[in-house]
């Protein structure tokens, strides 16, 4: 019997030899991210490369920590990632955190390429408010590759990491900071409520939390 519809990709957990590939659709998707924009001179070719190198040492860092990072694959290719930290902390063996160490040294000479004035401006807009209730997870990463941008991607990345985020009793719900407007009325059309809203200098940072409603017994703030 023929199948008109085709099957719709979910996400899974990374595969080893996807992370390279996971890591430039990160960098790609960010290019248009106002805290990046802000933070790097993306003007000069050079930084790709870079942002590349420390986003795939990101997805190994939270990997080696054991968090989960999810990605949609269509048509063999990464169409988007998404990274989240659960609550609680986690210890990385001596080992693995020597690893790690060798591979940040790989990507110091991205600081020549950023924009010093403009860390304490981030640094203050993305501060976490006190108020965010405990035992949430934080969305590090929810990325899109632009050549699959529109088809639903982000949608299925976003189901997968709050079901799993919201299976955990002790997860009071999903934090996330957004620097963009467009972004910002995204996650506010997938529920997120923006719980601060930090303006300087002509840029906007959103601070937004998505509540576990199974859990709001044990949701009380710092």
């Amino acid at each position: 019997m023929k199948q008109n519809k085709r099957l719709k990709p979910a996400a899974i957990s990374i595969p080893s030899e996807k992370i390279n590939e996971a890591a430039e659709a990160i960098a790609l998707a960010f290019h248009t991210e106002n805290f990046t924009r802000t933070l790097l001179n993306l003007e000069n070719k050079r930084v790709l490369p870079y942002m590349i190198k420390a986003f795939e040492l990101q997805i190994k860092t939270n990997i080696l920590s054991g968090f989960p990072v999810w990605t949609v694959i269509k048509d063999n290719k990464v169409a988007g990632v998404a990274v989240i930290k659960p609550p609680g902390r986690r210890k990385i063996s001596l080992h693995k955190t020597a690893h790690l160490l060798y591979r940040f040294i790989k990507i110091l000479p991205i600081f020549r390429f950023m924009r010093i004035k403009n860390i304490p401006l981030l640094k203050s807009l993305s501060r976490k408010p006190s108020f965010v209730p405990e035992k949430h997870s934080t969305l590090d990463i929810l990325a899109v590759n632009p050549s699959f941008q529109g088809q639903g991607v982000g949608r299925i990345l976003f189901e997968k990491l709050k079901n799993d985020s919201f299976k955990k009793n002790n997860c009071s719900g999903i934090y996330l900071l957004t620097g963009n407007e467009s972004n910002w009325k995204i996650y506010n059309h997938m529920g997120f409520k923006t719980i601060l809203k930090r303006k300087k200098k002509n840029f906007t940072a959103y601070h937004m939390f998505l509540e576990n409603e199974n859990n709001k017994g044990d949701t009380n703030g710092h």
